[in-house]
């Protein structure tokens, strides 16, 4: 009765949606990848890597005031998943944003690890 009361497209739509739905792993996996483009990324400095594949970045944000224009400047801290351990405290690392959580507080992963001095500020 639902069915002939939509017009022959909607139906062919809610019908290829289905689909797509019922798409096999490999499939999503494949369509994640494609819609994943502008990832996320910020630089910061490891502060501290006492937990197992976790570090902790702080990251430093300059912007200005948005009424007196003086620059201001503000850190935040980001539990950062890095597999290998590889990051040492003190190293400045280029972390990204992760498309779901890999835990309660980690969203985010070591990209790259730029070692004391800090990343080519012309790579993306």
């Amino acid at each position: 009765m639902a069915s002939a009361m939509l017009s022959s497209s909607m139906l062919c739509q809610v019908q290829g949606l289905r689909a797509s739905a019922r798409a096999s792993a490999p499939q999503r996996a494949l369509r994640l990848e494609v819609s994943s483009k502008n990832i996320q990324t910020l630089e910061g400095k490891v502060v501290s890597t006492k937990n197992s594949k976790t570090v902790i970045v702080n990251v430093l944000s300059r912007y200005p005031h948005p009424k007196y224009k003086k620059m201001t400047s503000s850190t935040k801290r980001y539990y950062v998943h890095d597999e290998d351990e590889e990051a040492a405290e003190g190293d400045v690392v280029r972390i990204e944003a992760t498309g779901r959580a890999l835990s309660k507080s980690k969203r985010w992963v070591v990209a790259e690890i730029c070692g004391q001095k800090g990343c080519d500020p012309n790579q993306n």
